[in-house]
């Protein structure tokens, strides 16, 4: 039976942030957000004991399985672009569809262009554009009465054009 791939929140190429602090690398975290640098958007903050399950082709020979996170998701957003186009200021994706139903490939450099990363210390930041402004995008979290609170610090040079981004979807995620 053909799993229906559609309803997943997925990133095709998606970097990891740790968010947490502590020794080791990024598996050794404790708490996480995926920058999805296809269409500039967070795909989505957890916490766990574990960072993802490892299932995959390149790792146990398993096909039509992906790497998953695990522990809790406590913010996504939807498949899609996280900017509107800023010349329409639509979220309507213009990437190819597949045989699957989904969509991929990066969003039209002209609407939004990743250029790369910036580490310093424990610090990542991302770096894109979404039409002619230039953004510098750092990932975080902090604790609120003991509950994570994930955070996006946006550094935004000025734009020709209003920009409207997606933050969260509404109400709470369940896994």
């Amino acid at each position: 039976m053909d799993e229906d791939y559609r309803k997943n929140n997925f990133a095709y190429k998606g970097i990891a942030v740790r968010v947490d602090t502590g020794a080791g690398g990024v598996s050794a975290g404790k708490a996480w957000m995926i920058f999805d640098h296809d269409v500039m958007r967070v795909a989505g903050g957890w916490t766990g004991k574990g960072f993802i399950d490892w299932e995959g082709i390149l790792l146990n020979d398993n096909h039509e399985t992906y790497p998953r996170t695990i522990g809790q998701l406590h913010v996504e957003t939807p498949v899609g672009p996280g900017w509107a186009n800023p010349s329409t200021g639509s979220f309507d994706d213009p990437r190819f569809t597949a045989r699957d139903g989904r969509q991929f490939g990066p969003l039209p450099k002209q609407w939004a262009n990743y250029k790369g990363l910036y580490h310093y210390e424990n610090t990542v930041i991302i770096a894109y554009t979404v039409g002619r402004a230039a953004i510098l995008e750092k990932l975080g979290m902090e604790k609120a009465d003991g509950q994570p609170v994930f955070t996006r610090t946006l550094t935004i040079s000025p734009a020709q054009q209003v920009l409207k981004t997606r933050v969260a979807r509404a109400g709470p995620t369940s896994r």
